[in-house]
């Protein structure tokens, strides 16, 4: 186990750091790169403007930590506890989630590009006024999520379980929906455009109530979408 100081801040670089112990401490304005942070304990963890790029998280626990203005870039995140994180204006690019635990994120604002999630519990996601281009969802919990004000560019969540996710208000570009679970999803004054619902189940005529858009298909019996 790698004894770590109470307050983190720099670069650091090419560091093996396995199983460091993170735990309550406070992380500002640090930079991990192409270093080994696998089965590391950041827990607790307080951190403003933290960086990894490149580096090895595998089985990593975030758990319970507020992390504002993080990024995660170049990261392969498999088997990674991140329940219960806040993590407002959270970047992630080019990253790669498995078999990770996300339940009540707390990430509004947040940025995802190029991100590939699959078998993955993100139950509660709160990505309220967000942003997620070139992003994939498949077998991933999605129940009661919330994307109020996002905007999806690209976006593909196959085999999902978004029941009771809200769209509220949000922007939805070249988004497909296939094999979901959509029961009590709610896409009330989005906005969607060449959106396809592919066997999806659970959609109704109120789940679009003031919602617009153009070139949108699988929709149920009853619903026409006016122009935006």
């Amino acid at each position: 186990m790698v004894p770590i100081q109470r307050t983190i801040g720099g670069r650091i670089t090419g560091s093996n750091m396995s199983e460091a112990n993170f735990n309550g401490r406070s992380l500002l304005n640090v930079q991990f790169s192409d270093s080994n942070l696998a089965r590391s304990n950041f827990s607790g963890t307080e951190g403003l403007n933290v960086s990894f790029i490149a580096t090895d998280l595998q089985w990593s626990n975030f758990s319970d930590s507020t992390i504002e203005n993080a990024n995660f870039e170049g990261l392969n995140l498999f088997r990674v506890d991140f329940r219960n994180v806040t993590a407002p204006n959270l970047t992630m690019t080019d990253v790669d989630i498995t078999r990770s635990n996300f339940t009540y994120l707390r990430s509004v604002g947040a940025r995802f590009d190029q991100v590939d999630i699959q078998t993955a519990d993100f139950e509660e996601l709160r990505f309220t006024a967000g942003r997620m281009t070139d992003v994939q969802f498949n077998h991933v919990y999605l129940a009661n999520a919330d994307f109020s004000s996002a905007s999806l560019n690209d976006v593909v969540m196959s085999n999902a379980n978004l029941t009771g996710a809200v769209f509220v208000g949000a922007n939805l570009r070249d988004v497909m929906f296939i094999n979901d679970d959509m029961t009590d999803s709610n896409f009330e004054d989005a906005q969607m455009f060449r959106v396809n619902f592919q066997d999806v189940e659970g959609l109704t005529v109120g789940t679009f109530t003031g919602a617009c858009g153009s070139e949108v298909s699988g929709l149920p019996p009853g619903v026409t979408l006016r122009p935006c």
